[in-house]
């Protein structure tokens, strides 16, 4: 372009080249930041009052609770969940096998790596509440828009944020339900950064966890309920408010 604009300079057809002129950028402490907000274990309980019974409510469980991505929360089929109890905590127990990617509403088995094929499990009351949608539907798309297909990305979140802002809470993405799921996982529930790693479908940094450590759904179970057991911080939450 610069070489195209000087042609036009040199016979006056414009006066300057403004492909010659240096512009001074914001530097990185001034430009805009995502939003990287964290609901605490108190705040996701919050965020499950304002979605109860939306139709957005089944995504919503296994990205706060079982660590799914946006796209992955989005392309669970009922009949895929199953029912574990383990040491008396409920689980539910979910195969992420495909995601519903953010161009369209069609679920792909293209995942973000081969780590994010996995078992996702929830424990205690929002286990029981999975379940309860999951046989609820029978057969089909976990999360849909009544019609019996699934939703888009956006669907989702323009769902989540309108439930937030009708009860007052700031809307923060959808998509940080994820992270506030791992902060929650290791600061409240007390599980160890390799175990979390593995839940949210990581390969771990480590020869071990990337060749080697391959965790079956029992132990996902079993670590989740034997943490859940201790701090059931979900449990008993009334939705009448």
């Amino acid at each position: 372009m610069r070489r195209t604009l000087a042609y036009a300079v040199r016979y006056e057809l414009i006066e300057s080249n403004p492909m010659d002129v240096s512009y001074v950028m914001p530097s990185v402490s001034t430009s805009a930041r995502t939003d990287d907000f964290v609901w605490d274990s108190g705040g996701l309980c919050d965020c499950w009052r304002a979605v109860h019974g939306s139709f957005v409510e089944p995504a919503f469980l296994l990205s706060a609770f079982g660590s799914c991505r946006v796209g992955e929360s989005l392309a669970a089929r009922a009949e895929e969940v199953s029912r574990m109890d383990v040491g008396g905590v409920s689980v539910a127990v979910v195969p992420i096998t495909r995601q519903v990617l953010g161009t369209g509403r069609n679920p792909t088995d293209r995942l973000k790596n081969p780590q994010s094929k996995r078992p996702v499990v929830l424990a205690g009351d929002p286990a029981e509440r999975l379940l309860g949608l999951a046989s609820e539907v029978g057969c089909g798309w976990l999360t849909n828009d009544g019609c019996g297909r699934p939703l888009s990305q956006q669907i989702a979140r323009d769902e989540f944020a309108r439930s937030l802002g009708a009860v007052g809470m700031d809307a923060h993405p959808y998509h940080n339900l994820r992270n506030s799921w791992e902060t929650v996982a290791r600061w409240t529930l007390r599980m160890p950064p390799w175990v979390t790693e593995k839940m949210m479908g990581h390969a771990g940094k480590d020869v071990t966890a990337r060749h080697y450590d391959r965790p079956q759904v029992e132990e996902f179970a079993s670590t989740l309920a034997q943490a859940w057991a201790l701090n059931p911080f979900a449990d008993g939450l009334d939705f009448s408010r």
